[in-house]
């Protein structure tokens, strides 16, 4: 146990009780007593937030616009997500209960502009297979 974990830990202590969520009874020796009463409202919001940080965004390309007939649709999720953090994650945001999980891990390309050299970035994109009767509307209004 470091010295700077004690100025840390009522720190986080203080800062439970400004924002509410939980209740801090007491803080015994360095650890703060908390009980649970959060509220249905704030737990919501923190299973989309976590959804949010592990799904990125849709991946629009031609294959996967192909691959959405078969009832696949393709994501770009966090580089740190595995399948079930990303099955979940499908699950609060679209309201479907996926079948399979695929993941790859996609190497950016090399590109050239002139002279100069660089790459894209590396990313994870993950391909959500659907059951028969449901569907995820991604490109409305296009």
């Amino acid at each position: 146990m470091g010295f700077m974990d004690r100025f840390t830990k009522k720190k986080a202590a203080t800062q439970l009780k400004e924002v509410g969520k939980v209740k801090v009874d007491k803080v015994v020796g360095e650890m703060p007593v908390v009980t649970a009463s959060a509220t249905a409202s704030s737990i919501s919001k923190t299973k989309h937030t976590n959804a949010y940080h592990v799904i990125i965004r849709p991946l629009v390309t031609e294959k996967a616009a192909h691959l959405q007939s078969m009832r696949q649709y393709a994501f770009v999720v966090a580089r740190n997500a595995n399948k079930i953090q990303i099955k979940q994650a499908v699950k609060d945001l679209y309201q479907v209960d996926p079948i399979a999980i695929n993941v790859v891990n996609v190497q950016g390309k090399r590109l050239r502009f002139g002279k100069g050299q660089g790459k894209r970035s590396d990313f994870k994109k993950a391909i959500v297979t659907l059951p028969v009767g449901q569907n995820i509307i991604m490109h409305e209004g296009v």
